[in-house]
């Protein structure tokens, strides 16, 4: 899980969703996408409450089948891990 500690916080992660089971129709194939992400707001309610709402940057972001994925769902890269 990615650490965030403000909002607008954008740090680079992979999408490593918890469930596959309830993604939205084509958001399978962005598993293990890497992107920077922005921490947008804080989720208040249902099972992801308290994590952020991590916006995707990148210039084709309006390509994706969603808009934000929840915080747990990412995985910090390490300065010293390979970016694919």
């Amino acid at each position: 899980m990615i650490k965030i500690t403000e909002q607008f916080e954008k740090v680079a992660g992979i999408f490593e969703p918890r469930r596959v089971d309830d993604l939205c129709e084509g958001a399978t194939e962005f598993i293990g996408w890497c992107d920077e992400w922005q921490a947008s707001w804080q989720i208040e309610d249902g099972p992801f409450k308290g994590e952020w709402a991590m916006t995707p940057t990148h210039k084709d972001r309006y390509k994706m089948p969603f808009a934000w994925v929840p915080s747990g769902d990412l995985r910090e890269i390490n300065a010293d891990e390979p970016v694919t």
